[in-house]
């Protein structure tokens, strides 16, 4: 019985580690690189136009985000706190534009690319017109917003965690 537990973590391990479908319908946490706090939903809000921020990590719902699949490997990331998506402000594709919590439509807006960084274990969440989910500040600290930016840097690197 060890022996094929310890099969199937290696199984899902090396699924999750290569982008797999296994992604979807899992519960995630998304550390950030630069600081190690979490994407978080700001003050636990459930409503919609909640802000994204980066917080201490706690283990609490507002940084759990379930993964869903729009094909490939584009993502859906819905709070399981509130049921709220992930979503960028007006669908705008720029540089500093806000991420928030909005109402599942399945928008573009609401799309995320998850790509694999040459740091191994950490991933970029991409919007679907390039820009990538980052964070304002490059240490960020408790607090600190989470934007779109323009370029691929330790800022806009997250490592994936099954939540507990």
């Amino acid at each position: 019985m060890k022996n094929l537990i310890a099969l199937a973590v290696i199984i899902l391990t090396c699924a999750f580690n290569s982008n797999a479908q296994v992604y979807n319908g899992s519960v995630v946490t998304l550390k950030y690189k630069m600081g190690g706090c979490c994407l978080d939903v700001a003050g636990g809000s459930k409503e919609r136009g909640a802000n994204i921020q980066v917080w201490t990590p706690n283990g609490l719902d507002p940084q759990k985000f379930k993964l869903i699949s729009n094909g490939g490997d584009r993502y859906f990331l819905q709070n399981i706190n509130g049921g709220k998506f992930v979503d960028i402000v007006n669908g705008e594709q720029k540089t500093g534009v806000n991420i928030r919590t909005w109402d599942g439509n399945m928008s573009l807006a609401q799309t995320f690319i998850i790509v694999p960084t040459n740091n191994k274990g950490y991933y970029y969440l991409k919007s679907t017109g390039g820009y990538y989910v980052g964070v304002e500040t490059s240490y960020a600290q408790k607090g600190s917003n989470v934007i779109l930016l323009a370029s691929a840097t330790g800022s806009t690197e997250w490592k994936i965690e099954f939540a507990k």
